[in-house]
């Protein structure tokens, strides 16, 4: 009820202004600036000025009128139960997203598409893999296997900040599909970013999954960023999980040197000497162990 009061308030001063404005709009033509004496023209600017003042004053008003009638009706509105949609930002379009339940025709052609996007990729038909992959998406949103595809397309462009988020929201849709977080720091490794490498490596310990690639890239990691020691720590598990692993074995013996830790270093070359045939290889970790 208040607003109906307020509202007929504002109605009577506009109404007054008004009357008062127009009467000296009728004042003001019947003066004639150029033939008024130049004693009476400040007086003449003055009475233009306060006219300028009026209309911006009706002009205010009038907005504030507007204002409250938004505001009414907005409550009248909010009373009745009724939500004022607001429009989303930009011009935001989200995927298409399917039925709970397809048939098995929407699912054979689903397939289609993915398996004819695949081996676009293969044949090195790039631009069209990645155009099939999306209408996948058209489709199905949150299809693993096509983020996959699109990951590697934009790492192979090199497009990096594309191709990460191709991988995170992989592994947002499937926290523990592993391949998604392997690609990942794949990708990482590429772009040179060593610390991420180190947290997401973490993170997937975190999740309980404790491999021989996940102690391996935190080795590397740690290496990278100057801490071979840490660096030691981690390809040690890893070779503890893979004991014949030759890549292991050598970045496990590339640290040991490093942090002159002889005796770990020669177990490591034992072990690595009994499935290595690069002679000239073995030769250089002999000359390095004997100087320790």
């Amino acid at each position: 009820m208040w607003y109906i009061i307020l509202g007929a308030i504002i109605l009577v001063c506009l109404a007054v202004i008004y009357k008062v404005g127009k009467g000296k709009v009728g004042r003001l033509k019947t003066v004639n600036i150029e033939s008024t004496e130049k004693e009476k023209q400040v007086e003449v600017k003055k009475k233009l000025l306060e006219l300028k003042l009026e209309k911006k004053f009706l002009n205010l008003g009038r907005v504030f009128l507007d204002m409250f009638k938004t505001a009414t009706v907005r409550i009248k509105d909010s009373a009745k139960g009724i939500k004022i949609k607001k429009k989303p930002p930009g011009k935001f379009r989200p995927l298409k997203t399917m039925g709970s339940k397809k048939d098995d025709k929407d699912e054979s052609v689903l397939q289609g598409k993915l398996l004819e996007a695949q081996v676009l990729f293969k044949k090195g038909q790039i631009d069209e893999a990645e155009s099939k992959f999306i209408e996948v998406l058209e489709v199905e949103p949150k299809n693993i296997e096509t983020y996959m595809g699109l990951g590697e397309i934009y790492g192979i462009r090199k497009d990096w900040q594309t191709a990460e988020e191709a991988y995170r929201y992989i592994i947002k849709i499937k926290p523990k599909f592993f391949e998604g977080y392997k690609k990942l720091v794949e990708l990482f490794k590429l772009a040179k970013k060593w610390d991420e490498v180190k947290k997401l490596m973490e993170e997937v310990l975190n999740l309980g999954h404790q491999e021989a690639w996940v102690y391996e890239n935190l080795g590397l990691g740690y290496k990278k960023v100057g801490y071979p020691d840490k660096a030691e720590a981690y390809f040690k598990r890893a070779v503890e999980v893979e004991p014949q692993n030759e890549k292991l074995l050598d970045y496990l013996l590339e640290v040991a040197i490093i942090n002159k830790n002889k005796v770990l270093a020669q177990k490591a070359f034992n072990t690595l000497s009994g499935i290595c045939r690069d002679e000239i290889k073995l030769q250089s970790y002999r000359d390095k162990i004997d100087i320790l």
